[in-house]
């Protein structure tokens, strides 16, 4: 039913609010259990183990592909735990995350396309499916006293609407109730809004794999959904953590803070992507990154990268927007954070929006990493011919000289003898956009297209078009990173 495959990792928590003020520094070992092997179904299932008695705790996400608990459950796994286990099971449905699939891909059955109905009831102790199967398998195996579940709704349910967005739904029993005040308090106090507040809710439906867990198993189970309707995934994916993070606490098991999203691994380039108002992040962008295997991406919100969240990171990735809300958005503290981060040697890549908020301006408040000064603003939208240079090629790694890129208003920068050797051109325009609603016009054709430097001992590549948006240049975008990360 599933293949182990073991190993160890020491691995240092820093406390956090709600902890001890000291570091807490713990070694686990981590057993990667895989669910369905050698199938399509295959998906890993991480066992971090403290090596020192406590209770076990359970987190899934991604039952639903189409509802980002699984990038909340990824953050998870990353964790250090002082006592007990933590088990994290973070693409239970790894097909339907990867189509962003609210239902199970390939399943046209109404009664069984829904994998959160396919688990055992009072009825029935035998799951539907393949996958079903396989998850409550491996429930069974590992025993857990808790079972969390992460999902998404619709709706906050504070409005006394039908939406069951930002609640907890738990078994109404006392031990599930305390924890489920305690997650409440954790959470809600992040929030301002009332309508957006989190709220109790009745017990799970019969066949989701909470209420299995609980009725089946009775195992201390809940699912904690977060609102849909809020656009910032960084910022739901943060209200999955401080929920998990304070069931931790009172278990006495957390040996780190809620906002540690990821574990260094020399084999892999570590991405945060700027999530916030002003930048238009995408999981069509993130699968394109973690498509070979060698990137993780991890989306951050300004509130994070002041926090200095980006220390986790080789490299912060700032998409097209709008660049001068990005920066005010950011803020001074926000922005004197990514350029202490990318001084220090951590790459930056920056497209559009991104390109402009790295490049230097005497009247927006740009970060200034980029030795280059936007001559130009608001040009329109078009596809644009850019030639490569001899530097250009090797690093995009594409044989042929010229590329048709997306454009939607870039920035047009200088002429290109004006950034060597400060920056190197990778790219110029090779053809023109020209804004229809000016009576003058300044020269594209000829300035560069894509910019890479170095400020400090970090790696900055701008690109003013889209390559990210061409299927083409997938791996081409993918070495941008790389190399910003230095690798």
């Amino acid at each position: 039913m599933f293949l182990v495959v073991s190993g160890a990792l020491g691995l240092l928590g820093t406390a956090w609010a709600g902890t001890p003020a000291a570091t807490v520094a713990v070694t686990c070992s981590v057993q990667t259990n895989w669910l369905c092997p050698d199938t399509p179904l295959a998906t890993p299932c991480y066992v971090i183990d403290s090596g020192r008695p406590g209770p076990a705790v359970m987190v899934v996400g991604g039952i639903h592909g189409d509802e980002e608990g699984y990038a909340a459950a990824e953050q998870i796994r990353a964790w250090a735990i002082r006592r007990g286990r933590l088990i994290v099971l973070p693409r239970a449905n790894r097909l339907a995350v990867l189509q962003h699939s609210h239902t199970q891909p390939g399943d046209t059955n109404a009664a069984t396309c829904d994998l959160n109905r396919n688990f055992p009831t009072r009825a029935s102790a035998t799951p539907r499916g393949e996958l079903a199967a396989a998850i409550w398998a491996q429930v069974r195996a590992l025993k857990p006293e808790w079972l969390v579940d992460l999902h998404e709704g619709f709706l906050p349910s504070a409005t006394k609407t039908n939406g069951i967005g930002n609640s907890l739904v738990v078994m109404n029993k006392a031990a599930e109730l305390q924890a489920a005040s305690n997650m409440l308090a954790a959470v809600n106090v992040t929030l301002s809004n009332g309508t957006q507040r989190f709220t109790l809710r009745g017990q799970p439906i019969k066949g989701s794999l909470a209420r299995a867990a609980a009725d089946r198993l009775h195992c201390k189970a809940l699912i904690v959904e977060t609102c849909r309707d809020n656009p910032n995934i960084s910022l739901r994916t943060r209200q999955h953590r401080l929920i998990v993070h304070r069931l931790l606490c009172d278990l006495e098991m957390e040996a780190n803070g809620p906002d540690v999203l990821a574990r260094r691994n020399p084999a892999v380039t570590l991405v945060a992507i700027y999530d916030d108002n002003g930048g238009h992040a995408t999981v069509r962008v993130e699968g394109k990154l973690e498509q070979a295997g060698d990137i993780q991406t991890h989306r951050v919100d300004s509130d994070a990268i002041e926090a200095g969240v980006l220390d986790q990171f080789d490299v912060l990735f700032s998409p097209g927007g709008n660049g001068s809300t990005q920066a005010r958005e950011l803020g001074k503290k926000g922005r004197a954070a990514v350029r202490k981060f990318v001084y220090a040697g951590g790459g930056y890549v920056g497209i559009c929006a991104g390109a402009y908020l790295a490049s230097r301006s005497r009247t927006r408040p740009y970060l200034g990493i980029l030795n280059a000064s936007v001559s130009d603003f608001d040009r329109g939208r078009d596809v644009v011919k850019v030639e490569l240079t001899d530097q250009g090629q090797k690093l995009l790694g594409r044989p042929e000289q010229t590329l048709d890129i997306n454009y939607h208003n870039g920035p047009v920068w200088g002429p290109g003898s004006k950034f060597s050797p400060a920056c190197d051109v990778l790219a110029r325009f090779r053809t023109e956009v020209f804004p229809t609603n000016r009576t003058t016009q300044v020269t594209m054709a000829g300035t560069p297209a894509m910019l890479a430097g170095h400020y400090g001992k970090g790696r900055v590549l701008c690109s003013s078009p889209h390559p990210e948006s061409m299927p083409e240049l997938d791996e081409s975008f993918r070495r941008m990173l790389r190399w910003a990360a230095g690798k």
